[in-house]
């Protein structure tokens, strides 16, 4: 058995300087799901886009936000949508986005300083969400 070992290492691929991983993450191949609480996080990555519309919404501009939320010394990667629309709670979304990073006081006006989003640390309350996957399986 220990030829074996060595005869796959002697024969593993091995990478350049330049080479580029592939998208899929083995260290994070399962997903963590974060018990109910508030946890610290850090603002990774913003993309602005365009939410295409629905039959109950109107067609808006749409970043999407990826964190990395500090959990019992480990992160879990996460990412939401906010949606930039003048309803009740796609607004309460922003308010509270921005303020969890410290950019809005309360009972303040604010202009949304998107630019200064990305390196923004906050922290949040997060709790498990169930989901229904296509195969009809309930998932956190």
């Amino acid at each position: 058995m220990e030829n074996e070992e060595k005869k796959s290492i002697d024969f593993a691929d091995v990478m350049d300087w330049d080479d580029e991983l592939s998208e899929q993450d083995p260290v994070n191949d399962k997903p963590i799901v974060l018990k109910e609480g508030d946890y610290n996080f850090l603002v990774t990555k913003l993309e602005k886009g365009r939410f295409p519309g629905s039959e109950k919404l109107p067609a808006a501009p749409k970043a999407t936000i990826s964190i990395q939320v500090y959990c019992e010394g480990d992160t879990v990667a996460y990412s939401f949508d906010l949606l930039l629309i003048k309803l009740e709670g796609f607004e309460k979304r922003l308010y509270g986005f921005f303020r969890s990073i410290g950019q809005k006081e309360a009972g303040k006006a604010y202009k949304m300083n998107w630019d200064a989003v990305i390196g923004s640390h906050g922290r949040g309350h997060f709790r498990p969400k169930n989901i229904t996957n296509k195969n009809g399986e309930v998932k956190q």
